[in-house]
């Protein structure tokens, strides 16, 4: 089991299937998942990704409204925000429940 890597709102890294290819530098997976997520495109190297935190990120990761939001207040995840819950978090939690349950355990021990 990989050691857990979590990015601004909670989602665990390092179970997506584009870090992982990445880290494993499977080009052919990587190729697979851009066809797969982006229409067909053949492009790899809008998947590559090391995790939400890091320089290198998938295409729409750079967009993602949580993870601007976060960099924007120089936060080091969304547990330690004081708008914990808002909008954006929700549509993440309501995607990914394992989000909800991570950031709130960080947050109890805050």
């Amino acid at each position: 089991m990989s050691k857990q890597m979590l990015s601004y709102c909670g989602i665990d890294c390092s179970v997506c299937p584009a870090f992982i290819a990445t880290k494993a530098e499977d080009i052919d997976k990587l190729t697979t998942l851009a066809g797969e997520w982006f229409e067909g495109s053949k492009d790899y190297s809008i998947v590559v990704c090391d995790g939400c935190q890091s320089d290198r990120l998938m295409n729409w990761c750079m967009e993602c409204p949580t993870r601007v939001c976060a960099v924007e207040r120089k936060l080091e995840n969304c547990a330690v925000c004081g708008d914990y819950g808002c909008d954006k978090l929700l549509k993440v939690f309501e995607m990914s429940p394992d989000a909800k349950t991570n950031l709130d355990r960080m947050r109890s021990s805050l």
